[in-house]
């Protein structure tokens, strides 16, 4: 679990000031395969100004599934931005699966 608190941190600050070579260097190649960091960096936008979430607060609440993989929620002005990494089993502390999503507040 240590792997995936560190790679929580390394994500954080990369939500916070994208930066293409810090995502290449704590992410596997198939993030930027699967979806290209523009397009990536474009939907977390989006996601972060939908909740106003503020991406340098702390998680109000975080859950994990197995050792590789956490989940967390980062608090918003119109609902919270829910943030999920699953690491690579073999790519030592990468992170393989990358999800960022708005989660609006129920009215």
């Amino acid at each position: 679990m240590d792997a995936t608190r560190a790679a929580q941190a390394a994500v954080t600050r990369l939500l916070a000031h994208w930066d293409d070579d810090l995502a290449d260097a704590i992410c596997t190649p198939n993030v930027a395969m699967d979806v290209p960091y523009e397009r990536r960096r474009r939907a977390i936008a989006e996601a972060v100004a939908a909740v106003g979430a503020d991406l340098d607060a702390e998680p109000v609440a975080d859950e994990s599934l197995a050792p590789s993989h956490l989940r967390w929620w980062l608090p918003g002005t119109a609902g919270r931005l829910r943030v999920e990494i699953r690491l690579a089993p073999l790519a030592a502390g990468l992170v393989q699966t990358l999800v960022v999503r708005a989660e609006p507040s129920e009215r």
